[in-house]
């Protein structure tokens, strides 16, 4: 580069510089009271050009239409989705006794074959369902939509004083869970009985077949397809009919 392009460049640069101090100083902060933060952010002063709020979003609420229950066959009650079970036990067609007897005496018979569930709860899930069917009676419409309607839970959701392995038998085989989650805890006020834990990819991460072999589900091919995106315990239980809904991180 000769002289004449190097003093040009840098009459260039000083132009620039120039132009962003005068910039700069023609910015000016709103005066604030001292000791004030109003981004609330523990920012030092100078402090930032305070945004206009955000307008607070309305919860969203969704009306759920439930099908008449006089078109609907129950004589099987496991082969029914969640909705038709909420529409018989709302008008009495069903009661969560006979449903939860049904769904447990379904996976009694199932689940030496598709390895399933962790841990069965009969006992408590018959008493839970008895609950139920009196909350029912005394609240009628009132009742809660899943009142009633037995779930399983992925082995990831503490129950209080029942296991709680996250898929780890040889590593937390003795860890009991000291409380509620919140999804279970909110689930049990609503009513649901439930029916036990299944399966889950250790701390419910995407499976590794040389580490999770031993405790996968076993799942038909031919004659169930997956519907998430790490099928397990959850999705073929629900293909099986083993349990209605179940909640956990790949369920859907």
């Amino acid at each position: 580069m000769n002289g004449k392009s190097s003093a040009a460049a840098q009459t260039a640069d000083g132009a620039r510089r120039a132009t962003t101090r005068a910039s700069a100083s023609a910015f000016s902060y709103p005066e604030q009271p001292p000791g004030t933060d109003p981004t609330n952010t523990d920012a030092r002063a100078p402090f930032p050009v305070q945004q206009a709020p955000r307008p607070v979003a309305k919860p969203r609420t969704y009306e759920l239409s439930l099908p008449e229950h006089h078109g609907i066959d129950s004589t099987d009650p496991t082969a029914l989705g969640v909705l038709e079970l909420a529409a018989l036990l709302r008008a009495g067609a069903l009661t969560s006794e006979k449903l939860t007897k049904a769904l447990l005496d379904r996976a009694q018979e199932k689940d030496s074959d598709i390895n399933s569930f962790v841990h069965r709860y009969p006992d408590t899930a018959l008493a839970a369902a008895r609950d139920a069917d009196a909350r029912r009676r005394a609240e009628g419409d009132r009742a809660p939509l899943l009142c009633g309607i037995p779930l399983a839970l992925k082995d990831v959701f503490a129950v209080q004083g029942r296991p709680l392995t996250a898929g780890l038998p040889a590593l937390l085989g003795d860890n009991i869970a000291v409380g509620d989650c919140t999804a279970w805890a909110r689930l049990k006020a609503d009513g649901m009985p439930l029916l036990g834990h299944v399966q889950t990819h250790q701390m419910a991460s995407p499976p590794q077949p040389a580490t999770c072999a031993a405790s996968n589900p076993r799942r038909d091919w031919s004659r169930y397809t997956a519907p998430s995106r790490w099928p397990g315990a959850s999705t073929t239980s629900a293909r099986w009919r083993a349990a209605p809904p179940i909640s956990g991180p790949c369920s859907r």
